[in-house]
């Protein structure tokens, strides 16, 4: 869930959301962003410190008959370690591991979305410091495909005035 921009999301668009974080602080500070959002449509947002994603029953708080879309956006491997929580994305060792790991998520994930439902991935690449360049999205991407979803976009985010690799806009 992260800092909860996603929930607030809902709440401006009158969306019921379901956020969920293996870090409780984290959780505890996107609660307060979340609940002092304005809900003008009444959107039911709820929040969980659920633990690992790969294993958190969404089927538990999932409404019967599934949710329509799933955001997810998890860490970009290990470019941030967020913290030393036990089944915390970004603590896993290989990216081979990581993309496994992700595949986990994405299973979870699919058995409660509705037919027709979709799932967003916002994730990113990485680039070590040597200048290689792994393509994340790309294996997280195939690793979906693997899961049983079919590809319906991708969108390249463009981001201006931040440097890429070795400087480059």
């Amino acid at each position: 869930m992260g800092s909860g921009t996603t929930l607030i999301e809902c709440k401006r668009l009158g969306r019921n959301g379901i956020g969920i974080d293996i870090d409780g602080k984290v959780l505890e500070a996107a609660r307060s962003s979340i609940e002092s959002e304005p809900n003008p449509f009444g959107a039911t947002v709820m929040t969980f410190r659920g633990g690992d994603s790969r294993t958190f029953r969404l089927s538990d708080v999932v409404p019967e008959g599934g949710i329509s879309l799933a955001v997810l956006h998890p860490p970009y491997h290990d470019i941030i370690r967020f913290n030393g929580i036990e089944g915390d994305l970004s603590g896993i060792g290989s990216l081979d591991d990581f993309i496994e790991a992700l595949g986990q998520v994405f299973e979870n994930t699919i058995g409660v979305l509705r037919p027709g439902g979709h799932m967003a991935l916002v994730i990113g690449d990485k680039f070590s410091r040597g200048g290689q360049w792994y393509p994340v999205g790309f294996l997280a991407m195939q690793r979906a495909l693997a899961c049983g979803f079919s590809l319906k976009s991708i969108v390249v985010k463009n981001f201006t005035e931040t440097k890429g690799k070795r400087g480059a806009e």
